[in-house]
C-alpha cells in the first residue's frame, strides 16, 4: 500500500489517525482512530432510522446524542462521541443505506419496505477513544 496513492484529506486523517493511537500509547492504528481523525476534523457522522422510531422522535425534541462506537473484534475498545443533530435529511430511496451497504456488504441494502426514511447528520463535540482493561474470560 503506497500511502503517495492517497488523496490530501485521507493522508491528513491517517496522520491524525497515528497521532491519536501514539498519544494513547497504542502501536497500531485501528478503525476507531481513524473515525476520531475524521470528526475531530468536522465530517459529520450519518446515522440512518427510521422517521418513527424512537431515535427520530427523540432528536426532534431535543438534538444532543451520545453515541458507542465499538470495535467489532475486541468490544472493550471503543469510540465514545457526544454531539448534537446537525441536519436531518430524508432518505426515502435509500441512497445512503445503499451506500454504506455497498461498501461493507458489496450489495444494495436488502430490506426495501420502510414509512418514511432519515438520515441523521451528527456533528461531533466531543470524541474519545476508550480501550478498557477488562477482558472476558471464557468459563
Amino acid at each position: 500500500m503506497n500511502f503517495e496513492n492517497f488523496t490530501i484529506k485521507s493522508q491528513e486523517a491517517l496522520q491524525k489517525a497515528a497521532e491519536i493511537a501514539t498519544s494513547n500509547q497504542q502501536q497500531a492504528i485501528e478503525p476507531g482512530h481513524i473515525l476520531k481523525a475524521q470528526i475531530l476534523e468536522g465530517e459529520l457522522i450519518l446515522v440512518a432510522t427510521d422517521a418513527k422510531s424512537i431515535k427520530a422522535v427523540n432528536v426532534e425534541r431535543d438534538a444532543r446524542v451520545a453515541l458507542s462506537i465499538t470495535d467489532f473484534d475486541d468490544p472493550y475498545d471503543q469510540l465514545l462521541v457526544r454531539g448534537r443533530v446537525a441536519e436531518i435529511r430524508p432518505d426515502d430511496d435509500l441512497v445512503v443505506l445503499d451506500r454504506m451497504s455497498q461498501k461493507y456488504l458489496g450489495v444494495p441494502f436488502p430490506r426495501r419496505r420502510w414509512s418514511k426514511r432519515l438520515v441523521l447528520a451528527v456533528a461531533a463535540d466531543v470524541a474519545r477513544h476508550y480501550h478498557s482493561s477488562l477482558r472476558h474470560r471464557a468459563p
